[in-house]
């Protein structure tokens, strides 16, 4: 494999088949290969599908033809196989979709609807009940709904979306107090455009370029991802570290909101250009003559204010 594809795999060597297996359980290698053994004569590919499908699948195709290229028999042990509400290992990712588009939404909808809302003081309240309620409905609708997610993780889901969802609202607040409705621009770079190949929710984060590779390891949609997947399988076993990456970002964007404020006038009304509307088309008419013969009347009383200055001055 390293000469085939030199740079797409790095290797280790484990002491046991068991700690091999750990591994590959607890997530810190992409899957293993064993090799056979008096007790075990064909070798083995050890996978995780609930890490990432693309991940298993890329591993299993790798290794298996390496072992039949050398004529071995080759079983297949997966740690933690997918069930088949979510054959594909994707409902972790429409999950943290959920969670993004509504923590950004409100702030963009909000602002232009409802720029009273604005505010910090009255903004905070909000987006917090937003989240609690958004963070509910997207449950609802994986769970009950569409059946991708089983029974017994709603705590989790319903807790960890609260807290993404206010993160990310905070966050967008940040770039539509500086760059207005064309906030939505950056806002959905860097939420979805960069977030969702860097969460490695389709395709295997080992797969992607560099650069979302280490973006996996900060951005909130991966944050998402991750603690979706691992309040789903893994016994939310990384929680903890996906949430202290959502109020990080929550926290800062918290912050610079309060420095964009103290600076920089806050925008709480849209402006409205009132139209009378006349029954009487001769009302409309007669009114705007009135206009007009009162701009005269101003215009001649200003030429007479003029013509009394200018008097003393030429005497």
């Amino acid at each position: 494999l390293t000469e085939a594809m030199p740079g797409s795999f790095k290797f280790t060597v484990a002491d046991s088949p068991d700690q091999a297996r750990d591994q590959v359980r607890d997530r810190d290698v992409a899957g293993a290969f064993i090799l056979p053994s008096q007790d075990n004569p064909a070798a083995t590919v050890v996978t995780n599908q609930a890490a990432g499908m693309s991940t298993a699948q890329t591993v299993d195709r790798a290794f298996t033809q390496v072992a039949q290229a050398q004529h071995m028999q080759v079983n297949d042990d997966d740690m933690s196989p997918l069930p088949d509400r979510d054959s594909m290992g994707t409902v972790s990712l429409y999950i943290a979709i959920g969670w993004m588009m509504s923590g950004f939404m409100i702030i963009l909808v909000g602002s232009n609807a409802q720029p009273e809302s604005r505010p910090l003081r009255r903004l905070i309240p909000i987006v917090a009940g937003y989240a609690v309620f958004m963070s509910f409905i997207v449950w609802l609708i994986a769970s009950p709904i569409v059946g991708g997610v089983g029974p017994g993780h709603f705590w989790q889901m319903w807790g960890t979306g609260i807290v993404a969802i206010f993160c990310v609202a905070m966050f967008a607040a940040v770039l539509e107090r500086l760059f207005g409705l064309l906030g939505v621009i950056p806002i959905v770079g860097t939420i979805m455009f960069l977030g969702i190949p860097a969460s490695g929710g389709a395709i295997s984060i080992y797969m992607e370029p560099a650069l979302f590779v280490h973006l996996h390891q900060v951005l909130p949609m991966a944050a998402s991802v991750e603690s979706a997947r691992s309040i789903l399988y893994f016994d939310s076993d990384i929680v903890g570290q996906c949430l202290l990456t959502f109020l990080a970002w929550g926290v800062v964007s918290l912050i610079l909101v309060m420095v964009i404020d103290r600076f920089k006038p806050l925008r709480t009304h849209i402006p409205h250009h009132v139209e009378r509307i006349y029954d009487n088309p001769l009302e409309q008419a007669a009114e705007h003559t009135d206009g007009a013969e009162d701009a005269e009347g101003a215009e001649d009383t200003s030429d007479a204010a003029d013509a009394a200055e200018a008097e003393p001055a030429k005497g």
